[in-house]
């Protein structure tokens, strides 16, 4: 219901988003609105800080080998590249 109501102004792309978002921070098989990036969840869920865990987990996991980390995260290495870039940015260390 949540995700048929909002107004999705990035159109796709922003739902792309918000669905890749909720993969990487996934605790369980199933999605849950804990899982949603912030500004379409509640204001309980998962931050910047449960991404960036996630993907070192999966690095450390995986030795460094991206390709295998982004599988095991459920996303596409092209995104683990722009989540990885987008964090570093953001001043996040893995």
């Amino acid at each position: 219901r949540l995700l048929a109501e909002h107004a999705w102004p990035g159109n796709v792309r922003e739902l792309e988003h918000a669905l890749e978002h909720a993969v990487i921070l996934a605790r369980s098989e199933v999605l849950t609105l804990e899982d949603l990036p912030q500004d379409l969840g509640p204001a309980t869920g998962p931050g910047r800080k449960d991404c960036s865990d996630a993907i070192a987990r999966a690095l450390k996991e995986t030795g460094g080998n991206k390709a295998k980390a982004a599988r095991t995260l459920g996303i596409s290495r092209r995104t683990l590249y722009r989540k990885l870039q987008s964090l570093a940015l953001q001043g996040v260390v893995l």
